[in-house]
């Protein structure tokens, strides 16, 4: 409509209210950003994060996070929160595993994440990965065994010193 003639163009509401009736749509489930599946942690407080999502654009909200021990989440050790509760649909939150339970280092732990929008909606917990605590480093340990000898020559050997391990006679 054309604003001249038009009531509404150049009208006032005082004193009143618009309310919308849109039903919120529940968020889906976000998408896990690491740490990766079977990944290596070197930490025994992790950071997880997932990517926020919802069907209603304009939403915002939070990811819930949960951490373990077994591999359908069935024993959970802490559930937390994205340090953002005000997350924009697409953005990344993430948190930090501070839990009650200690990880202990060489051991196999789960999490998942739920989405969790302004209006209190959740979506179902996603998709469940692994992650290994290693905060122990490698060993620097070389062994050379079972070398076979070629014409009276190694063909791999090991001076014994150094990073150089020589194949043929050649570094």
């Amino acid at each position: 409509a054309v604003p001249v003639g038009n009531a509404a163009a150049d009208g006032t509401l005082a004193n009143a209210s618009i309310a919308n009736n849109t039903a919120d749509v529940a968020p889906t489930a976000p998408a896990l950003v690491v740490p990766l599946d079977a990944q290596f942690v070197n930490s025994v407080t992790p950071a997880l994060t997932a990517s926020f999502a919802d069907p209603d654009t304009q939403d915002s909200g939070k990811i819930t996070f949960q951490v373990c021990s077994t591999s359908n989440c069935s024993t959970v050790l802490q559930t937390l929160d994205s340090t953002s509760t005000n997350l924009a649909v697409g953005a990344n939150g993430s948190a930090t595993y501070s839990g009650g339970t200690a990880l202990v280092d060489g051991t196999t732990y789960y999490w998942r994440a739920k989405d969790v929008d302004a209006g209190s909606s959740s979506s179902a917990y996603g998709a469940i990965r692994s992650f290994t605590v290693d905060t122990s480093g490698p060993t620097n340990v070389f062994s050379l065994t079972g070398v076979s000898n070629v014409g009276g020559l190694p063909v791999a050997f090991y001076p014994g010193t150094g990073s150089t391990i020589f194949y043929n006679g050649s570094p």
